[in-house]
C-alpha cells in the first residue's frame, strides 16, 4: 500500500502537477489579459493608467485605405503593448502583430507573441468587437 508521501513524492504526480501549474499559468494571463484590455482607463482608481483608452475614440482613428488596408491601427497597437508591459510582467519580448480578420463583428486582430520567465514562447490573439469588448484566444505554447 502506497502512503501519501508516496504520492507527493512520485515522479509522475511531479510531472502532471507541473503541467497543471503551467495550465494554471498560462489560464491565469489570458483572464488578466481580458480584464485589463476590458477595463477603461481610469476606472480603477487606484491604478488610473490601468485599462483601454475608451476603444471607441481608438476606432475613430481606424479607417480603410484604398486597397482595403486598415490604417490607424498602429495606435491601439501601441496602447496594448504599453499596457502589456507595464501591467503584465510575466510576458517579456511582446511581439504585436496586426492581421487581417474575417469576422464582420472583429473591428481588428491583434496577434501577440511573447517570451514567459522560463523562455517558453506563447501566443494569442486578441480580437477587437465592434461593441467594444476585446475577445482573447486561448493562450497556447508555441515552439519556434
Amino acid at each position: 500500500m502506497f502512503s501519501l508521501l508516496d504520492d507527493l513524492c512520485s515522479p509522475v504526480n511531479q510531472k502532471s502537477e507541473i503541467q497543471q501549474d503551467k495550465q494554471t499559468l498560462l489560464i491565469g494571463i489570458q483572464h488578466h489579459l481580458s480584464c485589463l484590455l476590458n477595463t477603461r482607463r481610469g476606472a480603477l482608481s487606484h491604478l488610473p493608467e490601468y485599462g483601454l483608452q475608451d476603444v471607441n475614440a481608438l476606432y475613430q482613428a481606424l479607417y480603410r485605405d484604398k486597397q482595403g488596408r486598415l490604417e490607424g491601427a498602429i495606435r491601439i497597437q501601441k496602447a496594448v503593448a504599453r499596457l502589456l508591459r507595464c501591467y503584465e510582467p510575466r510576458l517579456n519580448f511582446i511581439h504585436l502583430e496586426i492581421k487581417p480578420s474575417t469576422d464582420p463583428n472583429t473591428v481588428l486582430a491583434l496577434h501577440i507573441t511573447a517570451t514567459l520567465q522560463d523562455e517558453q514562447c506563447i501566443r494569442c490573439v486578441l480580437y477587437f468587437q465592434a461593441a467594444g469588448k476585446v475577445d482573447i484566444s486561448q493562450v497556447d505554447r508555441v515552439s519556434l
